[in-house]
């Protein structure tokens, strides 16, 4: 697994990962978290999305989804780590990822995460295997018009978004949403305006 990062919430400031040579490398970091409850505290971000033993993504997907999508989820897991690895999944697909919606029946199509949605059914294989209900693979019946891309996000919700800052008085419902880092917090050298 590559490196990823966020940008703060407040200052849009890339959250470096220990591994780079970046000012904010090693700098400490809060999770903030919503209700007045305390913040995550993280002083050495790895790069891998974990904030003092706390995964983002989990933490979004715990924070975030319905009963009914974690009881699905739930059912399907082998034990408590597995559980938790299938949280972090799918809130990792909602928060980057898609669904295919057929424009003609609507039916709804995912390559991964289809189960814990009703009604919406996985791919045969890969874009590149032929669906049998269809004769064409999903690259095709995206190109053709016949499948429309649509995000996650119009299935779920995502009231309490992950939100960073370097302040550690920093309030939760004042800020708006972290944005994914684009160097994610590590590849700075790869910024040709030496910004970052």
């Amino acid at each position: 697994m590559g490196f990823f990062s966020w940008n703060t919430a407040d200052t849009q400031e890339s959250i470096a990962n220990s591994h780079s040579e970046h000012e904010n490398a090693n700098r400490t970091i809060y999770l903030l978290q919503p209700n007045g409850l305390d913040s995550i505290v993280e002083r050495e971000y790895e790069g891998y999305g974990m904030f003092n033993n706390t995964d983002a993504y989990v933490w979004l997907g715990v924070n975030n989804f319905e009963d009914e999508i974690l009881d699905a989820i739930l059912t399907c897991s082998d034990n408590e780590e597995d559980f938790l690895d299938k949280v972090r999944s799918l809130a990792i697909s909602v928060n980057l990822g898609h669904y295919f919606e057929d424009i003609n029946t609507g039916e709804t199509f995912a390559y991964n995460d289809s189960q814990y949605f009703e009604g919406m059914q996985p791919f045969n294989g890969s874009y590149a295997d032929v669906m049998d209900n269809y004769g064409k693979t999903p690259n095709e019946l995206v190109k053709e018009g016949i499948w429309v891309e649509k995000s996650f996000t119009e299935m779920i919700t995502i009231n309490n978004p992950l939100k960073f800052s370097y302040d550690k008085d920093a309030v939760y419902e004042d800020l708006p949403a972290s944005t994914d880092c684009r160097f994610q917090g590590f590849f700075y050298e790869d910024n040709e305006e030496g910004e970052f």
